[in-house]
């Protein structure tokens, strides 16, 4: 079971809380009926870490169709097109990561160790069995117990369980990288008949999204001519390229705001926003608030979706 031909992806942009790399979305309002089969597949900016308590029904990975029951966990990487149907009542708790962050403060020193650890981590999307042994479900559970509880020294326990979930995580990559029975290379659900090559597109704004660019830069990096690549681009992902690539901007200025002290002139230029006046107008219109606000106001740092027909439960 494809997608139709012409049916858009949908983008849905999650910014983690400032304490920690992790946004929980969990408790007990997700006892749910989840997805139709007419919904899109929709694709996140952050990894995608799902354990299923309750409920039977299906979990697409782009063209692939895997059956779920209680006690599977999924594992889904950045710019992953997939989505969850139930078959009628189930439940989800899910852990948004940015390991993307998370790298940066482990490597910060060594670029291309970084950056070989981000492609091991995000080669595959992984669906573990109800049986599985590998300790996932277990760890899982641990920091959705963490958040629900908040004990003392829970940041500190959190951080320490999201490392845990980084090298486990590429550990299972490098296990079960041959096996094609609950896996799914990237490449080969982005370049599949029925979706466009806009994947380098994708990787050429997370590598590049704080220099200069141009529509034709990203039309270029996929093969095609500018106007074939703006059409397709927005048929699928459901907004614009500039639009997504200063999305992206404004996710990478909220995870600096959260780990430095820098002015907010001096994030618009790390983002790649030509002024703070740019910087200020498309932050605003991303996660409804200045910069300014976001960073002095605590109750902010809850997940923000605007727009682009994405779900309209917030964190979702």
């Amino acid at each position: 079971m494809g997608r139709k031909k012409n049916e858009h992806l949908e983008f849905r942009f999650y910014d983690p809380p400032r304490e920690t790399t992790i946004l929980p979305v969990i408790g007990d309002k997700w006892i749910r009926k989840y997805g139709s089969d007419e919904d899109p597949l929709h694709f996140h900016n952050l990894f995608e870490i799902g354990i299923c308590h309750e409920g039977t029904g299906a979990f697409y990975l782009d063209k692939e169709v895997i059956k779920y029951e209680p006690g599977q966990v999924t594992i889904v990487p950045p710019d992953f097109p997939h989505k969850t149907v139930s078959e009628g009542i189930s439940f989800w708790e899910y852990l948004f990561i940015d390991f993307a962050e998370l790298s940066e403060m482990i490597y910060s020193e060594n670029e291309t160790e970084k950056e070989s650890r981000m492609s091991i981590l995000s080669s595959h999307a992984i669906v573990l069995s109800a049986d599985d042994k590998s300790g996932m479900k277990e760890i899982v559970a641990d920091v959705i117990s963490e958040f629900k509880d908040r004990k003392p020294f829970f940041k500190e326990t959190v951080d320490s369980l999201s490392r845990v979930l980084f090298y486990k995580i590429m550990r299972l990559q490098k296990e079960q990288g041959t096996s094609k029975e609950y896996e799914l290379s990237v490449n080969d659900a982005m370049l599949n008949d029925n979706f466009p090559h806009i994947k380098p597109a994708l990787n050429f704004i997370e590598q590049h999204y704080a220099e200069p660019m141009k529509i034709k830069d990203l039309a270029d990096s996929c093969n095609l001519s500018e106007t074939h690549f703006r059409r397709i681009f927005a048929e699928y992902v459901n907004m614009p390229p500039v639009d997504y690539l200063n999305l992206v901007r404004v996710q990478k200025a909220c995870s600096i705001m959260r780990r430095t002290k820098h002015s907010m002139d001096q994030v618009a230029i790390e983002c790649g926003f030509a002024s703070t006046t740019t910087f200020n107008r498309n932050f605003k219109k991303f996660l409804g608030i200045s910069p300014y606000q976001w960073k002095i106001n605590s109750s902010n740092y809850k997940s923000k979706l605007q727009g682009y027909k994405v779900s309209a439960l917030r964190g979702w």
